[in-house]
């Protein structure tokens, strides 16, 4: 097999590794285990190599099984072990959806360091590797049955890990389930936080200087971005069956990060890059984008959209409403049309300002319609239901003006 350029630090300074995770298997000859050996491979023929593995939980089916966990680690990952990767792994619904399954889970996952808070050891921890810190959450099964998922007592450690750690250039922090909504899935506990964790947990992230959450558990890969911070959910290692057909595709996504940023490339099984990003994108800020005073993308444009938008009521469309962005019940709104799968839609903040900026980036996925205020603001994805995202969209050939509305726009390929 052929090998695969993976992503590598522009200075001397960076990293690169890897984030995958669910593969759910641990059971000899079972279909998840054929599943994960197609992920593995990929990994195994990137050069160079990866530094380390990020593999936020969900290795096995049963965390409770000793046995899936012997077969995981002695057999399925082997290699990892073989080639003397670093392998950080995660407390997660399928590893401890009971406390009996704590006493396996830190038998089995000896490597955890046993610097988590007091009656989380061997659970949640960090690695220090150099100028790079890696946090990773204990968040086992959310259930009435059993409550010793993440508590907002965790932030309160988690702030003082990246306190004391603040000298590090690059902080990544781990955890099983996303802190906001993927890729088109309901804000039911069982898939995220509660909206009422979300502001607490987030604010340390931000006051810190993460460089993104890395999650799972939704079987998908997908990035949203809150207030300049991108949450990156890649969960293709395996759990194939509940990938919805033509959307979402076993993965791997390998990671770059050195002092102009991060970047992510996602492979699928056949070694292709189906997604990708550069964050804080763009590179050099975008005032150094060209202006144009019409809202017309330039013809055969493939890349990232930037509009300034200006509205006392007004709104911007195609002739043929493929795209329409403005003002609805008092939110800023953007909608585009995909053949093939009807209107998508994007929600914003209450536009209680006089302009926004709006961000269309088609290779980012559903997350990849963003907003702030101004060019001093930080970036965050705009809500939505889709699970496409831009992909697939063309520009139309001009963007119409209606009603009281100004807008300026920059463009900037892919």
């Amino acid at each position: 097999m052929e090998d695969i350029v993976a992503l590598t630090p522009r200075d001397e300074s960076g990293h690169q590794f890897v984030l995958y995770s669910d593969s759910t298997s641990g059971e000899p000859g079972c279909p998840h285990e054929a599943r994960r050996r197609r992920v593995t491979e990929v990994i195994r023929r990137l050069r160079p190599r990866p530094e380390f593995l990020a593999f936020p939980g969900d290795a096995v089916m049963d965390g409770a099984d000793a046995g899936q966990w012997r077969h995981w680690l002695d057999v399925e990952m082997r290699w990892a072990r073989d080639a003397g990767l670093p392998l950080y792994q995660a407390t997660s619904n399928h590893h401890c959806y009971s406390a009996e399954c704590e006493p396996v889970f830190r038998r089995h996952n000896p490597q955890i360091p046993p610097n988590g808070p007091e009656d989380q050891r061997g659970l949640a921890y960090y690695v220090r590797r150099g100028n790079l810190l890696y946090v990773c959450l204990h968040q086992p099964e959310r259930s009435d049955e059993y409550e010793s998922a993440f508590r907002f007592d965790d932030t309160a450690w988690l702030e003082r890990v990246l306190a004391e750690h603040a000298d590090a250039e690059y902080k990544f922090v781990a955890g099983h389930y996303p802190v906001f909504p993927v890729n088109g899935y309901s804000e039911a506990p069982q898939w995220c936080f509660k909206p009422d964790e979300r502001e607490r947990f987030w604010d340390a992230l931000v006051r810190r200087g993460v460089d993104a959450y890395l999650c799972s558990h939704v079987i998908a890969f997908d990035v949203q971005v809150r207030k300049g911070i991108p949450q990156v959910t890649s969960a293709g290692a395996g759990t194939s069956p509940h990938m919805p057909e033509g959307v979402e595709y076993l993965h791997v996504t390998q990671l770059a990060v050195d002092r102009a940023g991060s970047r992510y490339q996602v492979l699928d099984v056949h070694g292709n890059v189906r997604e990708r990003l550069e964050w804080p994108f763009p590179a050099g800020g975008a005032k150094d984008w060209p202006v144009v005073d019409a809202v017309r993308p330039p013809r055969g444009f493939d890349g990232i959209l930037l509009l300034q938008i200006r509205t006392g009521g007004g709104w911007l469309s195609s002739p043929g409403r493929e795209f329409w962005a403005g003002p609805s019940a008092g939110r800023l709104a953007v909608e585009v049309d995909l053949p093939g799968c009807g209107t998508q839609r994007w929600t914003g903040p209450v536009l209680d300002r006089a302009a926004v900026q709006v961000a269309l980036h088609p290779a980012m996925g559903p997350g990849g319609v963003l907003w702030r205020w101004t060019d001093e603001d930080s970036w965050s994805s705009m809500e939505s239901a889709s699970a496409r995202g831009l992909s697939g969209f063309r520009w139309p050939a001009e963007i119409e003006r209606h009603g009281e509305v100004e807008a300026r726009s920059r463009f900037r390929a892919l």
